[in-house]
């Protein structure tokens, strides 16, 4: 293996770690949310006399897109594309 530093400061084996751990953590997040079973109410007091109550997974389920936005984050970040020698090659053809 190559013990070359890398563009982070780091050796080759250390940029892996860092990757796999990025990972770890992205995935380890997308499973937390939502949080199955655990519900509250919300009560929310509008005009008048009107009160409207909420569950707490109503507002997990609306937030959902955060898990798919962080999903193709994660892929894309993890990619072939974005390694050092593919983000020069791209620099020097002005993409």
């Amino acid at each position: 293996m190559n013990e070359d530093i890398g563009s982070r400061g780091m050796t080759y084996k250390e940029q892996i770690w860092d990757v796999r751990r990025e990972i770890f953590y992205e995935t380890f997040y997308l499973f937390i949310i939502p949080s199955p079973y655990w519900d509250m109410y919300i009560s929310c007091k509008c005009k008048g006399p009107v009160t409207a109550v909420y569950f707490m997974s109503d507002f997990q389920m609306a937030f959902m897109w955060i898990r798919i936005f962080n999903l193709l984050r994660t892929m894309i970040n993890s990619s072939i594309y974005m390694d050092p020698m593919s983000k020069k090659l791209c620099n020097q053809y002005g993409f």
